[in-house]
């Protein structure tokens, strides 16, 4: 397979597919197969693969900086769509196995809004992140049309995804009673740091969404038989048949 970066072409002024991951290693693990130019952290490069021209971004770790860079990435470049990778933790891994890879359908930032005794309200500040004309209000919550994104960004959607909700943290979860506590109060199948923040950008910007993880570990444990990150980052290889 060959990719090719965007010099003086007929490329150069069309719209792309923003691919956000938050290292270098998970881009790299979707072109295993294709060598690559460096990318640094906060910088993106452009190539053409299967005839679609693509913008490389690697975010960083942590809501802040995926906010960040990838609002500096859309307003360097004319973005059609943004599709965010990577890896994340399963809070089952027998509902979800390490290295299968989740779509997401629902991004949850479970540290907004008020602490209280009960947990955290995310309403309880009478405060939303914002409020767009129709009345729609985030709060710690994105629902994400996972289908009809694919559609409008003109890639392809396979039947290889477990479905999933995701919780966006800025500390990784570490115990297992921390863990329960998530899960009981959200329901979520998976934890990430940055998809929520690339969700919201994407959403204030009106640019189509999609965000893909592959299983590496068990959340709230650190016992490494419960993880394997080279084969969450092997597994990314798959996703290039969104680029059909």
């Amino acid at each position: 397979m060959k990719v090719s970066l965007i010099g003086d072409s007929n490329f150069l002024d069309m719209d792309k597919i923003l691919v956000v991951a938050a290292t270098k290693n998970e881009i790299n693990g979707l072109f295993s197969n294709i060598p690559l130019p460096p990318i640094k952290m906060g910088e993106d490069i452009t190539i053409v693969f299967k005839g679609i021209p693509i913008v490389l971004l690697v975010c960083g770790i942590g809501p802040i900086n995926a906010a960040i860079f990838t609002e500096r990435a859309i307003l360097k470049n004319s973005i059609k769509g943004i599709v965010n990778i990577g890896i994340a933790g399963a809070f089952d891994l027998n509902k979800r196995p390490i290295g299968t890879l989740c779509l997401v359908s629902k991004e949850i930032w479970p540290e907004y809004g008020l602490k209280t005794q009960k947990g955290i309200d995310p309403k309880g500040l009478d405060y939303g992140l914002y409020k767009f004309e129709d009345g729609n209000i985030i709060f710690n919550e994105i629902y994400i049309p996972v289908k009809k994104n694919i559609d409008k960004m003109g890639l392809s959607f396979m039947d290889i995804f477990y479905t999933s909700a995701s919780l966006t943290v800025a500390g990784v979860t570490g115990t297992k009673a921390e863990a329960q506590n998530l899960y009981n109060q959200y329901g979520a199948d998976i934890e990430n740091m940055e998809g929520f923040s690339i969700a919201y950008v994407a959403m204030l910007h009106n640019i189509p969404f999609i965000e893909i993880r592959a299983i590496s570990n068990l959340v709230g444990s650190r016992d490494t038989k419960y993880w394997d990150i080279k084969k969450a980052i092997n597994s990314l290889k798959d996703l290039q048949g969104i680029f059909e």
